[in-house]
């Protein structure tokens, strides 16, 4: 303990000081420092007080920061949610006036084969019909419904049957064409000499699946 004068007292009190003494041989003299253990306190509470601040600050400063990377990511979800749903809406738009257009399109082909004086078929790679229109009543006297799943081959008489099969297997071995053949045609026991012409069907990697064309009664 070591005196100190503290303001508004009338003597001195012994405070807590640290000190430290160092001897110093060249001049045999003794050096010290020292300092009160309150004011050493007062030191440690305003740099504990600089610290809680600098502190608290941090936390602010990180606080804000998040806060505002929240604000702008959720500002940028939706603009980017905005864009994508209105490319979605785009997109459907289109798909459906494509989908219009196609309908209008095959209802056009459709009209125009059911008012045409020929037969407009399709066949699949197997020789059997898949799709049947127009004349069909008019020339052979039967529903195109009534040929759908049938062989290509069913009405042709039996006598000139293979040399039509020879020649349509030929067409098909090379993807040809079916130009102006005429065949002998039995429907309903009536015999009618059909002219056909046709090409051939292919899918997207260029393999046969099919003829389509038209027949007509040249009788």
């Amino acid at each position: 303990y070591w005196p100190k004068a503290i303001p508004g007292q009338p003597s001195k009190t012994g405070y807590p000081k640290m000190s430290y003494i160092k001897y110093f041989e060249p001049f045999k003299w003794v050096i010290g420092a020292g300092e009160y253990a309150d004011v050493i306190d007062e030191l440690v509470n305003i740099e504990k007080a600089k610290l809680k601040s600098s502190r608290n600050n941090f936390f602010g400063v990180v606080t804000i920061s998040t806060v505002s990377m929240l604000l702008i990511l959720i500002v940028l979800s939706s603009l980017i949610s905005r864009k994508v749903f209105q490319g979605i809406f785009n997109y459907e738009r289109r798909l459906l006036d494509s989908s219009n257009k196609l309908k209008k399109s095959e209802k056009r082909l459709y009209d125009i084969a059911s008012s045409s004086g020929d037969i407009i078929w399709e066949i699949d790679d197997f020789n059997n019909y898949v799709f049947v229109s127009g004349a069909t009543q008019a020339i052979l006297g039967v529903e195109p419904e009534s040929l759908i799943g049938t062989s290509w081959f069913d009405n042709i008489p039996e006598e000139n049957r293979s040399k039509i099969q020879e020649i349509i297997h030929s067409a098909k071995k090379s993807k040809q064409s079916l130009k102006d053949l005429e065949i002998i045609f039995i429907s309903n026991g009536k015999k009618l000499f059909i002219q056909v012409n046709g090409i051939p069907v292919v899918d997207d990697s260029g393999d046969l699946i099919g003829y389509r064309g038209v027949y007509r009664d040249i009788s």
